[in-house]
């Protein structure tokens, strides 16, 4: 299926996925080398399928391709009108040193399970951003719009 054809899907469901896997299945994906647009899409969904599935815990624990660049998903939220998404992962980002994870993964490791392990008052402060994300469903529903109304960039 072209590109064309999916930006034609009219369930958001089908619409985001087909568009992320048109996305990733580019020969060599960076999602560094992608263009905003793209970028965009494919942060957000990841984010959101993580967060989802897994929490704060497991999205800070992932190892993305690049070094790991939170505010990528920061803007990414913003970009698609989901504002207290963003805010919410500008939140938990600031219970790190420099408002930054340790881009060292063992480090990172350790440094969140003092944070979910221990359920120190970082924890429910974590918790509470995440509650802003985790689930909600308008977030997928502000991709597939954002998706719509750029469709001129995926062609």
């Amino acid at each position: 299926m072209d590109i064309s054809q999916i930006l034609e899907e009219q369930d958001d469901e089908t619409l985001i996925m087909n568009v992320v896997a048109y996305i990733t299945a580019k020969q060599d994906f960076d999602i560094d080398s992608i263009p905003d647009v793209e970028k965009n899409v494919v942060a957000v969904i990841t984010a959101q399928t993580i967060i989802d599935n897994r929490g704060f815990k497991y999205f800070f624990e992932s190892d993305f391709s690049s070094k790991p660049d939170y505010q990528l998903f920061v803007d990414a939220y913003r970009s698609i009108g989901a504002e207290d998404s963003a805010e919410g992962i500008m939140q938990a980002l600031a219970l790190f040193p420099d408002n930054t994870p340790p881009a060292d993964v063992e480090e990172r490791y350790k440094y969140l399970e003092a944070i979910f392990d221990t359920e120190d008052h970082r924890y429910q402060q974590i918790s509470q951003h995440e509650r802003k994300i985790a689930g909600n469903l308008q977030n997928y529903s502000k991709a597939a719009a954002y998706i719509r109304q750029n469709k001129h960039a995926f062609v």
